[in-house]
């Protein structure tokens, strides 16, 4: 059996968190009020971003037509810059990554985002000095849970995909990775604040700490 050579980290729900519930303060903030029917809102918002995760689109200007309709059309680029930023990095998770750096395993992120929230994630929480690879759907052109995504970045680590371990807190991610051949592990919080023993725990099954 190939031995572990590199792990594939998750970013929402595993490695960072959002770091702010008060989303109508938010809307009200850019968009100069909060939408009547918050959760058509959002859901509207989510389903225009989906073309922006895969590079198709530019998340701002896909924002802009659905904002128009909602009586904010100005307010595009700061929602797509702003609003989906309120997140934070589980220092606790990151230096477990940096545990497993030392040790010799490459550590990566892989995760789905726009590049807006990529582009923050990079810089305002400098993922790209936290992890030796950081593998963001929209520049890759595929995203989770296509099979590909997974085979796209095992071609470029140049790994056998046994060589691999990703841990996800999505069951269809999961089980993606596992069809594509690598070692593929659900992150199920039971408790806040127990990220990291969460993930240890995981990673004990394959005697890499």
């Amino acid at each position: 059996m190939l031995p572990i050579r590199a792990i594939l980290f998750d970013a929402d729900g595993v490695v960072q968190h959002s770091s702010s519930d008060d989303i109508p303060a938010q809307l009200e903030r850019i968009l100069g009020f909060t939408p009547a029917d918050l959760d058509t809102f959002k859901r509207e918002v989510f389903q225009a971003e989906r073309p922006a995760l895969t590079g198709q689109a530019d998340f701002a200007e896909l924002l802009v037509p659905l904002l128009a309709r909602w009586g904010a059309p100005h307010a595009a680029e700061e929602l797509a810059t702003n609003w989906w930023c309120a997140i934070q990095a589980d220092q606790a998770v990151l230096a477990l990554v940096e545990r497993l750096r030392q040790r010799g395993l490459l550590c990566a992120l892989a995760t789905n985002q726009q590049r807006y929230r990529a582009r923050y994630m990079e810089d305002k929480l400098a993922y790209s000095t936290r992890f030796d690879r950081t593998f963001y759907s929209y520049e890759l052109g595929l995203a989770k849970p296509d099979v590909r995504y997974f085979n796209a970045i095992v071609a470029q680590l140049g790994l056998a995909p046994e060589q691999v371990i990703f841990i996800d807190d999505g069951e269809r991610n999961v089980a993606a990775a596992r069809e594509a051949g690598l070692h593929a592990e659900q992150f199920v919080l039971v408790r806040d604040g127990e990220s990291v023993a969460t993930v240890i725990k995981l990673l004990e099954r394959y005697a890499v700490l």
